[in-house]
């Protein structure tokens, strides 16, 4: 249906939710297919929320393996930043992520 032509928010929360849903069912290949469709959709015109969506869904999947002090260090800052924009309902991700 997107690539029929939606507006561009549908697009966004489409991408950022199939990355949520793949992250929970444990499917890091499909999720990180889909933060590069995220990336991708974004290219021409970069924007700050992709962006973090992007590098939470990438370094949550990475974290399904196991965690790195890299690992550690990027999901800490990234907690940083969903909590300065206020976007509390997807700490819990990352909170148990650095849990483990």
């Amino acid at each position: 249906m997107l690539s029929r032509g939606a507006v561009g928010h549908n697009h966004l929360w489409f991408y950022r939710d199939a990355i949520e849903a793949l992250l929970s069912a444990g499917d890091r290949a499909g999720a990180l297919m889909y933060v590069g469709a995220l990336e991708d959709y974004t290219r021409a015109e970069p924007l700050p929320w992709s962006d973090l969506f992007a590098k939470r869904g990438r370094f949550l999947a990475k974290a399904l393996h196991g965690i790195d002090e890299h690992i550690c260090a990027e999901l800490t800052e990234i907690r940083s930043s969903l909590e300065r924009a206020g976007f509390r309902p997807f700490l819990p991700a990352v909170n148990a992520a650095l849990d483990r």
